[in-house]
């Protein structure tokens, strides 16, 4: 797992997480959860929230939503998720990391 400096239009602040990725012959043993909820006790410690880009399904156990206005480029927006920390909405593109290679305005 990874996560690194993110922007959602023009707010900075926030931490994209991904990838996150645990061998099959380990699946279900607790280590993604386990991950998962290390990354987002450290990105509360210094960011406005996190955000990715996964399935709404996994995700969601740990209160990652879509939002309306949140986006990546042509990206089915169900699966572009935030966890905002505070009680602002995200609103805009959801800008990674150069390292990803995504073509982003940004």
């Amino acid at each position: 797992m990874a996560a690194s400096d993110a922007r959602i239009g023009a707010a900075s602040g926030w931490g994209l997480i991904g990838p996150l990725a645990v061998r099959p012959p380990r699946q279900g043993q607790g280590i993604g959860s386990a991950l998962m909820a290390e990354a987002i006790i450290r990105l509360r410690a210094t960011c406005k929230g996190a955000a990715l880009v996964g399935d709404p399904g996994y995700y969601g156990r740990f209160g990652f939503r879509s939002f309306h206005q949140l986006r990546v480029g042509s990206c089915p927006p169900q699966f572009v998720q935030a966890l905002p920390f505070d009680a602002r909405e995200p609103k805009g593109e959801l800008i990674h990391h150069s390292a990803f290679g995504l073509e982003q305005q940004g």
